[in-house]
């Protein structure tokens, strides 16, 4: 992961899109395999969480998801679309049942201490398929990617 070159604005990101919110999912909740899916690449949907969000198991998930707090994935979880965190990302990848994935993009704030962390096998993939999808949603403006 790399620092954007862009300054943006976390909290003017809350404010313009937690209205658009769909789906607002309590602080502190855990998603897990047994939890339905919030969006699709074909049907994305807002998903706004305001405190700490846990992404477990075989969760999926699509659109633009917008988390005020720190954002924990793992456990062959998937998001298609556009993720933005207020708070430290932490994306397991230790081993092909614990890999995170991102199709699209992810943006986060994080803290002065930067307690951010990325395992070793987690996937984050610019696409734009996933990208147009939440485009449908919201307006944004790509800042920046990189693209290895």
């Amino acid at each position: 992961m790399t620092q954007s070159p862009v300054t943006y604005d976390f909290n003017g990101i809350w404010a313009a899109i937690s209205p658009l919110s769909e789906v607002a999912v309590p602080a502190g909740t855990t998603l897990s395999s047994s939890s339905p899916s919030i969006g699709t690449l074909a049907n994305p949907k807002i998903m706004t969480v305001n405190g700490n969000l846990k992404i477990q198991g075989t969760w999926s998930g699509g659109g633009i998801m917008v988390v005020n707090g720190n954002l924990e994935m793992g456990g062959g979880c998937q998001y298609n679309g556009i993720i933005v965190c207020l708070g430290d990302v932490s994306l397991a990848g230790g081993g092909p049942a614990d890999v995170a994935r991102i199709l699209g993009g992810i943006i986060y704030q994080g803290t002065i201490v930067d307690n951010s962390s990325y395992g070793g096998a987690c996937r984050v993939f610019y696409s734009t398929e996933a990208i147009n999808a939440a485009q449908q949603l919201s307006r944004y403006q790509l800042a920046w990617w990189r693209e290895r």
